[in-house]
């Protein structure tokens, strides 16, 4: 079948059909990789930053006399998963 010899309107309708299906393509892409970012921004924040924060705490605590850092500690190391 040769393009040259479709109407105008076919020929709209399938350049509209092609744009709409890279369009669908494109969105499932996004859901995809916004669950990646979700699953790496989860790890970042339930585990990488309380490790950070065990390390930074004592100073924290002799500087300002900050009384709270021993609970987080206890809290952060009961709960953390390595």
């Amino acid at each position: 079948m040769n393009i040259t010899k479709l109407t105008v309107g076919k020929r709209l309708g399938a350049g509209f059909g092609a744009v709409l299906l890279m369009l669908t393509g494109m969105t499932l892409l996004a859901i995809f990789q916004l669950g990646a970012l979700h699953a790496d921004i989860n790890q970042i924040v339930d585990k990488d930053w309380v490790k950070a924060k065990l390390v930074i705490c004592p100073k924290w605590w002799a500087s300002s006399g900050w009384t709270g850092c021993s609970q987080f500690i206890w809290t952060s190391v009961v709960t953390l998963h390595f």
